[in-house]
């Protein structure tokens, strides 16, 4: 349903925001009370909820499309939580170009530079240096 998501969350985006961390953390303290605010007030409006939501309404569209592309031959790094997608990652990744690695961020879920901003961090420099 268009405009329902945004009817019910503008102004209480971070009632989800707190759930989503909740349940998708291994540790929600990680993500501080001023980053859940930064958080909120991004996704606060009608436009971002609504933006927001249409790149989990292209996913099928998105699963078609990659059908018919070639893979990659840059480098590709993808980096999973151990309580997250890591899994989904090691069966998906490896298909998608010539070149690729997937590493499994351990002691984190879903939020990999708020959990572990450090480790992130070193992939990253580590990727792309």
């Amino acid at each position: 349903m268009q405009g329902l998501p945004e009817q019910l969350l503008a102004g209480r985006y971070h009632l989800l925001l707190d759930e989503l961390f909740a349940g998708m953390t291994t540790d929600p303290a990680a993500i501080d009370d001023r980053s859940r605010a930064v958080y909120a007030r991004a996704y606060d409006s009608p436009d971002a909820i609504r933006a927001g939501n249409a790149w989990y309404r292209a996913f099928r569209q998105d699963i078609d499309d990659l059908a018919g592309y070639s893979p990659v031959t840059a480098p590709l790094l993808a980096l999973g939580g151990e309580h997250s997608n890591h899994e989904r990652l090691l069966a998906a990744v490896p298909a998608l170009g010539t070149d690729t690695r997937v590493v499994r961020v351990d002691g984190c879920g879903h939020y990999l530079p708020e959990e572990r901003p450090e480790f992130v961090t070193a992939e990253l420099t580590r990727f792309l240096g």
